[in-house]
């Protein structure tokens, strides 16, 4: 195993030979989820990380961050999927990030997304 159990998609875990781009999304996925609220998508031991997911989904980002604005919060999720072709692409979530980093300073600081310097 290369990586960072964290972070990978269930493909490359599984033993899969076909990972791709949706591989990398599913990792971004985790990473934003990380961000937004703050906690891994699974936590505890090696095992339950991998176990985790292989065959669970995590809290849904809006229950842990109810201020995490609704289509993020659902594109995250969609990015954690277990089947790579219901993932969304890269360019979604890119999209998706740069609306939400758009808004108000007010409401990215709710969603833990402050403003890196001056507006």
């Amino acid at each position: 195993m290369l990586g960072t159990p964290a972070y990978m998609a269930p493909e490359r875990l599984d033993g899969s030979l076909v990972c791709g781009p949706e591989s990398d999304v599913y990792s971004l996925g985790a990473l934003a989820y990380r961000l937004l609220s703050g906690r891994l998508p699974f936590e505890g031991s090696i095992t339950a990380i991998i176990t985790g997911h292989l065959v669970q989904m995590p809290p849904h980002l809006a229950a842990l961050v109810p201020a995490t604005p609704t289509v993020l919060a659902n594109l995250v999720m969609r990015a954690l999927a277990k089947d790579p072709a219901t993932r969304p692409t890269a360019r979604e979530l890119a999209e998706a990030f740069a609306a939400a980093a758009s808004e108000a300073p007010a409401a990215r600081e709710s969603v833990g997304m402050a403003a890196a310097g001056p507006e």
